[in-house]
């Protein structure tokens, strides 16, 4: 059960099938204490103004549908300051399909949304082959909104154009949503975990951040994921790098600023593991943002108190860390 709240109630909702890779399409059946059933493929919370669950729904190959995150060139101020131009796909690019569903109860409340994530005919799709995937679905006002979204110019980028303050600092540094830090900028987020014999390893509900310095005003972008009890859970319970260790912290890496071929970071790790100082452990993933092909990325353990705990056996109580 995900994304409660004040007004919800607890969720009944049963899938007719699990989140998981399928190789024909299928009817999907979702049952409910209620006929007031309402779902989205857009990774949107549902409401009574979205689609009603009247008849099992075709689940099929995504990756037919139009392109449409993918599709923005609003991500990053590289293209506007002349420099790498990101360019928007040409062809249709491998998605899955994101699928979020409430009910509505004899007194008009709202059940917690519950999603499912369906990868469909990837059996003959190139590049997934032993490959970790994870899913990371948000409100698309999360991400894309010009007053809340994370992930885009966004009004910060507006009020930083009309200051008239560009020359004052490089490009990657022009202030813009995606910019901005803090708690205030966490987002909530759900994230689905398939290890490399696509078995749904991990279903939970999470916060998201932006993460990175002059790398934030690439595209695609980092993200640190962050385990909440206000989320559901303050641990993230799967073992990433086979180490027993449970983060409440990690990060997915575009690789920073070595963004084209995402190695310096894990060589570097790797290098000197046996060195007598904390390293970091890298895995590779395929992410999917919203349900569209969103890149290769490094899931990467994250330095904190937990960290200090897990590996030096040191209380996480008596941990500081300096910034």
């Amino acid at each position: 059960m995900i994304y409660g709240g004040d007004n919800s109630v607890g969720s009944e909702i049963v899938f007719s099938k699990k989140s998981g890779f399928y190789e024909e399409e299928f009817y999907l059946k979702i049952y409910a204490p209620s006929k007031e059933v309402y779902y989205t493929l857009d990774g949107s919370e549902p409401t009574k103004e979205s689609f009603k669950y009247e008849a099992p729904l075709l689940i099929r190959d995504a990756s037919k549908r139009e392109n449409t995150i993918s599709m923005r060139t609003d991500f990053s101020t590289a293209e506007i300051a002349g420099k790498d131009k990101y360019e928007v796909p040409e062809e249709l690019i491998d998605k899955c399909t994101v699928l979020k569903a409430v009910y509505y109860n004899e007194n008009d409340e709202r059940s917690v949304v519950e999603e499912r994530v369906y990868f469909v005919d990837f059996e003959d799709k190139n590049g997934y082959e032993n490959m970790n995937i994870i899913s990371v679905t948000s409100d698309p006002q999360n991400l894309f909104s010009d007053e809340t979204g994370i992930y885009v110019l966004g009004d910060s980028y507006q009020k930083f154009l009309e200051e008239g303050n560009l020359e004052e600092t490089g490009w990657q540094f022009w202030s813009a949503n995606y910019r901005n830090g803090g708690r205030f900028w966490e987002r909530e987020a759900h994230i689905n975990v398939f290890n490399a014999e696509k078995e749904n390893v991990l279903s939970q509900n999470v916060g998201i951040r932006i993460q990175g310095g002059a790398s934030r005003a690439l595209n695609p972008k980092s993200l640190n994921i962050y385990a909440r009890t206000e989320y559901g859970d303050n641990r993230l319970r799967y073992d990433f790098w086979g180490t027993s260790y449970y983060p409440q912290r990690m990060t997915l890496s575009c690789g920073g600023n070595d963004d084209k071929g995402k190695l310096l970071d894990r060589l570097g790790s790797e290098l000197t593991k046996d060195c007598d100082f904390c390293t970091m452990n890298y895995e590779p993933y395929i992410l999917f943002l919203n349900g569209e092909y969103w890149g290769f990325f490094y899931l990467t353990e994250k330095y904190d108190d937990h960290y200090i705990e897990h590996y030096y056996g040191v209380s996480s109580d008596n941990v500081i860390m300096v910034k």
